[in-house]
């Protein structure tokens, strides 16, 4: 299919996506601590409460973006706390907890 013509049917259907620029250099360095990766990519729990890992997804919407953070257990995938926000900030991640 031509990409011209699937270009036409994702505009017709609201599916084009905003394309984010690439942050400058030196707003990357200003990031926080980061800490030693303990789980090492093992996603696995054998009893319940052992295993808690966050997350922060992004809900793009017509009016604004929000911003949705949310505590997981990894024994069952049981999501433990949730909160939405339309600004991402360090107080949604501390509501969230």
């Amino acid at each position: 299919m031509n990409h011209k013509t699937v270009l036409r049917l994702m505009n017709k259907y609201g599916l084009l996506l905003e394309i984010r620029r690439q942050r400058p250099l030196y707003l990357r360095q200003q990031q926080m601590h980061r800490y030693e990766n303990i789980l090492n990519r093992n996603f696995k729990a054998v009893k319940p409460n052992q295993k808690w890992v966050t997350d922060i997804s992004y809900i793009f919407t017509d009016e604004s973006t929000l911003y949705l953070s949310d505590v997981k257990d990894l024994h069952d995938n049981f999501i433990v706390a949730f909160d939405m926000a339309t600004k991402q900030d360090n107080a949604l991640v501390l509501r969230t907890l």
